[in-house]
């Protein structure tokens, strides 16, 4: 397993925070766009454009389900944004539980 028991619940927590199903669709399109846009800052047009559609999406998101980005709080949260987004992807394989110890998919 990946993710230690503070690790965890930082995962479980964020996961609670997004349960908004407009919000989890934002962030599992957005997310990847972020974290693809990285690279991509060599050639600042297409990276800058990967990541301010990103946070965009993110940020619309949160308007939907009324909150502020859980990372405002804490900064790890960028980064359990990320093991959120491949949690969420490998759910329906279950490799979720064996990575990172998380519960089963929602209904």
């Amino acid at each position: 397993m990946l993710l230690n028991k503070e690790w965890q619940g930082l995962l479980e927590d964020y996961r609670v925070y997004h349960d908004d199903r407009l919000c989890e669709a934002t962030h599992l399109i957005g997310i990847p766009m972020i974290v693809a846009s990285l690279p991509w800052m060599l050639v600042p047009p297409v990276g800058l454009t990967l990541f301010t559609a990103g946070w965009t999406l993110q940020a619309l998101g949160h308007l939907s389900k009324g909150n502020k980005p859980k990372f405002f709080g804490d900064k790890r949260n960028l980064l359990v944004g990320v093991v959120w987004w491949c949690d969420t992807v490998l759910r329906p394989t279950g490799l979720n539980r064996a990575l990172f110890g998380t519960g089963e998919a929602r209904g």
